[in-house]
C-alpha cells in the first residue's frame, strides 16, 4: 500500500509540474490502434511508465500484452485509441478501456 502511496504522489507532482509548462497549441489526431501501431506504443508504454514510478509486479509494463496492444483490445466491448501528431506521423499517445 505505501508503494502505491508513493507512486500516486509522484504522479501528482508530475502533473502539477506539467500544469506550470507553457503549453503549444497541437493539432492531434485520434483513431483506433493497429497492428503496424504495437511496436510505437510498446516503446511508449515503455518509457512512460516508470518516470511515474510505474514499475514491477502488478503494474501493465510487465505484462506480454505490452508488446501486442492491437491484439489485446481486439475483443468485445474493448477499444484502444492511439494519438498521433500529423506532423510527424508519430505516436504520442495513447489510452484504451
Amino acid at each position: 500500500v505505501e508503494d502505491l502511496l508513493a507512486a500516486i504522489r509522484r504522479c501528482e507532482k508530475c502533473a502539477t509540474d506539467a500544469a506550470a509548462l507553457p503549453s503549444a497549441p497541437m493539432d492531434l489526431q485520434f483513431r483506433s490502434i493497429a497492428p503496424d501501431d504495437d511496436p510505437a506504443v510498446a516503446s511508449l508504454i515503455r518509457t512512460v511508465m516508470p518516470e511515474f514510478g510505474a514499475v514491477g509486479p502488478g503494474f501493465a509494463i510487465e505484462d506480454p500484452e505490452v508488446d501486442h496492444m492491437s491484439r489485446a483490445y481486439d475483443v468485445p466491448r474493448a477499444a484502444y485509441f492511439v494519438v498521433v501528431d500529423p506532423a510527424t506521423s508519430r505516436i504520442v499517445g495513447g489510452g484504451g478501456l
